[in-house]
């Protein structure tokens, strides 16, 4: 009895375990293929879903951050260090212009002046060779008088002697002798210096080379003006580049999501919104916050900015590269910033 009672026990146990095997191979193979249907389910639902976003959050202390702080205090220092060289250079150069009219305006009374005398000149030369053949006519007409003035002398004193004449008659006799032979000097002296002036007048004598050489000087001076002026500019036109540069590039700092995190003393709420869904996200939109990731909906939150600069992701279930833009996040449960996903717009399942 004892051995049909021990192989009775034997049956039924392995009865028991093989239905243990069975439930538990059901429920196994069961178990595989609803793990297997709710992934399938769930790729599904993100490739059908265009509602889903991806949350993060960026603290003042993130390495980005930092390093956008460091870019910008150099930015604006060189942007403050291009400005005040461009002031500089612009009132250089409007001195260095103003200078230049000036050279360029003496250069131009010289040149009138210089031909306004060559003018003068060459119209006092012709009288003056005038004059020097009337003068020299009177020196040759007093030239025979002269001659008869030892004679007219000797006649005088002759005249004295015999009594016709007075001393005071003969004194002034001899004085005019004597004053037409200084005039005859004095033409001769005035002949030479019309001569000297005619020379002066035709010629280009010492004055009228430093006039050449002072207006080539001032050439000079506008030529290297204007060289420095052409310089400056191209200096002026490559610093406003700079600056305009680096302008841009602060404006683009300034839209961009972590200019707010650099902005901000506590941690900032983002969320990468695929362009697929880019249709379905406004400024004021509401944010759900999902159980599972898609059932048991409650509202966190609105869209609070949204940015245009393209970002890409990590898409969170398919591990694939994803492009989109980033939106700033006004969270009322701060927890939400650590989902995986949230949803904008309303509820993925209405649920």
């Amino acid at each position: 009895m004892i051995v049909t009672f021990l192989k009775g026990l034997k049956g039924n146990m392995n009865k028991s375990f093989l239905f243990l095997y069975r439930v538990t191979a059901i429920v196994v193979l069961y178990g595989v293929l609803f793990g297997v249907g709710g992934y399938l389910f769930l790729q599904g639902f993100y490739l059908v879903n265009h509602s889903w976003i991806v949350p993060s959050i960026v603290s003042p202390s993130n390495d980005a951050v930092r390093q956008m702080t460091s870019q910008m205090v150099t930015n604006k220092q060189m942007l403050e260090t291009f400005t005040l060289d461009r002031n500089r250079l612009q009132e250089s150069l409007d001195t260095m212009k103003a200078q230049r009219l000036e050279l360029i305006r003496l250069d131009n009374d010289l040149t009138s002046a210089y031909r306004r005398k060559s003018q003068d000149d060459v119209t006092a030369g012709g009288d003056l060779k005038e004059l020097i053949q009337e003068k020299r006519q009177d020196i040759t007409k007093t030239r025979p008088v002269l001659n008869d003035v030892t004679t007219v002398e000797d006649r005088i004193a002759k005249d004295l002697e015999a009594g016709l004449i007075t001393k005071g008659d003969a004194a002034i006799e001899r004085a005019s002798l004597t004053q037409l032979a200084n005039t005859y000097t004095d033409n001769k002296v005035a002949e030479v210096l019309l001569r000297d002036n005619v020379r002066e007048k035709t010629t280009k004598d010492i004055d009228t080379l430093e006039i050449l050489s002072k207006q080539a000087d001032i050439k000079s001076q506008i030529v290297q003006a204007a060289i420095n002026i052409s310089i400056g500019e191209q200096q002026l036109a490559s610093d406003q580049k700079q600056i305009d540069g680096l302008v841009k590039a602060m404006k683009q700092i300034d839209q961009s999501p972590l200019y707010l995190a650099v902005q901000a003393q506590d941690d900032v709420k983002f969320a990468f919104v695929p362009y697929d869904n880019e249709q379905g996200v406004e400024v004021g939109d509401a944010i759900y916050d999902c159980y599972l990731n898609m059932i048991g909906c409650r509202q966190v939150g609105t869209v609070k900015v949204m940015f245009s600069d393209e970002q890409k992701v990590t898409h969170p279930l398919f591990k694939t590269e994803v492009r989109g833009f980033m939106v700033q996040l006004d969270l009322t449960n701060l927890d939400s910033a650590k989902s995986k996903t949230l949803f904008v717009g309303h509820k993925p399942l209405f649920i």
